[in-house]
């Protein structure tokens, strides 16, 4: 992937992209890459012949311990859920069916989508879109990990109010005329650093920018500055396609991640621009850009799709197996029996030495805490 062709779908410079350490370790402190791009949420509907074949992708992907509710939201009355936040949406009758035209609609949040890597979903959005998936939304991130520049301080360098009712004395804001911030939550007295552009729902334009300090909601595991956009309805549509096009262009077995990473990039780098105006100054192009944004705009193309969060801890690693593995597990022990199915993982667990060394050093670090009574069940 060389640099003109990064260029000439950003319109901006772009460096060579860094390489990417996947695995269980692949995101500590030492290693973190410098920025990280992927998507946040994908939301949807498909035809409802295809709701066997979605169960079984969506069990492949994030296990097959989903629960059947015989409840629904918006017009759907059941649904199934996974642990992990994923909703499958649909009618029990016909009636309900004609109501979305013989559609069910899938939900998969944030918190699911980080349980994978960004390549993992990208080629599930493939899936989807050989039979015939309508994405109603698709949320794409950007994690500045240099913190190029904080909310607070971005809001103060491009805004400013009017002290009266009526036109802001500043906006240099391209893109959006919408602008809000948040320093705290009056609910719940959290800390926050966030500044929002445009508006959710049937008042907006199908584009929500929100730019947040991770580490505050994180509480430290994420020291970055997310830049993070909602598409929906036609704009997210169109996302949805030009996401599964580069894979489409290249052909699966020749993709590669930078091939995503530009396209995501992109969307952020069309969506605003943080340019001086000037009185007179009609023509935008005229305009200079913001060093913080000129900073941030040479960096979209050259960085590495976001992989799966990394379980640090020795809690976190058991709560994770507890939730992702149970269902295999009992699977092989029902079908196997006990005597067969737990000589066999235990095999499995101590006859090749796979600890990296960010295994050792949390067995370390659980050894020397020496707790005297066991693990809590995992919920």
């Amino acid at each position: 992937m060389g640099k003109d062709a990064c260029t000439s779908s950003l319109n901006v410079d772009c460096e060579s992209p860094r390489a990417v350490t996947r695995g269980w370790d692949s995101q500590t402190e030492r290693q973190r890459p410098a920025d990280v791009v992927g998507l946040h949420w994908l939301r949807g509907s498909i035809d409802q012949t295809e709701k066997t074949w979605l169960t079984e992708k969506l069990c492949t992907l994030w296990g097959g311990d989903f629960e059947t509710h015989e409840h629904g939201f918006w017009v759907y009355d059941r649904h199934l859920a996974w642990p992990s936040g994923v909703k499958l949406l649909y009618h029990s009758t016909e009636q309900g069916s004609d109501l979305t035209n013989g559609r069910i609609a899938l939900e998969i949040p944030g918190a699911a989508l980080e349980q994978l890597d960004t390549f993992q979903v990208v080629f599930f959005m493939d899936s989807l879109e050989r039979r015939g998936f309508g994405c109603s939304r698709l949320d794409v991130f950007f994690d500045d990990n240099l913190r190029t520049v904080t909310p607070m301080a971005l809001y103060n360098e491009v805004y400013e109010e009017s002290l009266f009712e009526g036109e802001p004395i500043r906006h240099d804001i391209i893109g959006f005329r919408v602008v809000k911030k948040l320093t705290e939550s009056t609910r719940e007295g959290r800390k926050h650093d966030e500044v929002s552009f445009g508006r959710r729902g049937k008042t907006g334009t199908g584009k929500y920018l929100r730019i947040y300090d991770k580490r505050l909601e994180s509480k430290g595991e994420n020291p970055a500055v997310r830049w993070e956009l909602e598409l929906s309805d036609n704009h997210a549509k169109a996302a949805f396609r030009q996401i599964v096009k580069s894979i489409e262009a290249a052909g699966v077995t020749n993709w590669k991640p930078e091939f995503t990473t530009r396209v995501l990039g992109g969307f952020l780098a069309k969506a605003v621009d943080f340019k001086i105006r000037e009185p007179g100054v009609k023509n935008l192009s005229r305009l200079e850009r913001y060093p913080f944004w000129t900073k941030i705009l040479s960096r979209l193309g050259s960085a590495t799709l976001a992989v799966k969060r990394i379980i640090k801890t020795i809690e976190k690693a058991r709560e994770w197996v507890g939730r992702q593995v149970t269902g295999t597990l009992q699977m092989l022990v029902q079908a196997l029996s006990p005597e067969v199915a737990l000589p066999m993982i235990l095999d499995w667990a101590g006859s090749e030495n796979r600890l990296r060394p960010s295994h050792l050093r949390a067995i370390s670090e659980y050894r020397r805490q020496e707790p005297r009574d066991p693990l809590p069940e995992p919920a």
